[in-house]
């Protein structure tokens, strides 16, 4: 955050030709925050290696960016929904540069539209992944977008005004968003909350995830949804991101994991010994999935039905 401060600061100063004299002044206002970065990030970097996590920065190609980009933007619901948002927008910024054309110069807020700029340069240039930070460069393209709209001058439409195509288009984007998301509360997610409500407190609790992506949500909306039983009931978790050593709760010394590590992510790689490490199994599966935990005999089901299903781990 420092340095993407302490970079605009630069790029705005060189956009708008600050003195020489005013730049240093401008630069100090950092100080405070890049003191307590420099104290407290090496300390991070060496907690994270020591774990085990990759630090490593990572680049993927320029023509592997635009999905993860618009997934930022729209929030990566399936369907053309998002993309035709995008297009909309890209239309309704290249009316604006059109109908304005011979005097965009004068019309054009140019503290906006380098925002716009830089935060497209950053999205460009920064790396995919860094210190284990997944969509590192995506996340800044939704600002870029905002700074970019607000930059234009307004388009100049009669019937229908500008307003009510805009809110238009944003409310039926809206209406196909919470749908996708009610759908996903719905089908996705049955049998998540019945599970949780029966996980006593204080439990061990191992999450896996052996469907992994959705019909109707993008990416990995499973992937550590099993962190609420630690939530709402207290406990312990196969995983958590107290080991990462970047929020206000991190362990103090690395915890010793003694089962398969990265269940969280390949949840179908879980042993029957490590059932013996926990009191709980929360597991989002198919039947057959079920069918298969439902069989071993370290593993009670719980609850009988749903995607996501409780099994108690006998001893």
């Amino acid at each position: 955050m420092v340095r993407g401060r302490g970079a605009w600061l630069i790029f705005i100063s060189l956009v708008k030709r600050a003195s020489v004299k005013t730049a240093p002044w401008r630069l100090s206002s950092l100080l405070p925050c890049g003191l307590i970065a420099f104290l407290w990030y090496p300390h991070l970097s060496a907690s994270r290696v020591t774990a085990g996590f990759d630090t490593a920065l990572h680049w993927s190609s320029l023509f592997d960016r635009p999905g993860s980009i618009m997934d930022s933007a729209f929030g990566g619901i399936r369907g053309a929904a998002g993309t035709a948002a995008f297009i909309f927008v890209l239309l309704w910024a290249a009316l604006s540069i059109w109908q304005n054309r011979g005097q965009l110069k004068g019309l054009v807020d140019r503290d906006l539209l380098a925002a716009a700029f830089f935060f497209l340069a950053v999205v460009l240039v920064s790396p995919d992944e860094f210190m284990n930070t997944i969509f590192f460069s995506s996340r800044w393209f939704p600002a870029a977008m905002i700074f970019l709209l607000l930059a234009l001058p307004a388009t100049a439409l009669r019937r229908p005004s500008p307003k009510t195509i805009a809110l238009a288009v944003a409310a039926g984007f809206f209406l196909v968003t919470a749908q996708g998301w009610y759908l996903y509360n719905r089908e996705d997610l049955a049998g998540f909350r019945e599970s949780l409500e029966l996980i006593p407190d204080s439990s061990r609790v191992l999450g896996l995830d052996l469907v992994k992506e959705s019909e109707l949500i993008k990416g990995r909306p499973f992937l550590q949804l099993f962190a609420y039983a630690q939530v709402f009931k207290g406990g312990e978790l196969n995983f958590s991101f107290a080991e990462h050593y970047s929020g206000l709760v991190a362990y103090r010394t690395r915890r010793a994991v003694l089962w398969t590590p990265e269940l969280e992510w390949y949840g179908e790689k879980v042993k029957r010994a490590d059932f013996a490490f926990f009191d709980f199994v929360l597991a989002n599966g198919e039947d057959k999935d079920h069918k298969i935990l439902s069989a071993f005999a370290e593993l009670s089901p719980v609850t009988p039905a749903g995607r996501w299903r409780l099994y108690r781990v006998r001893r």
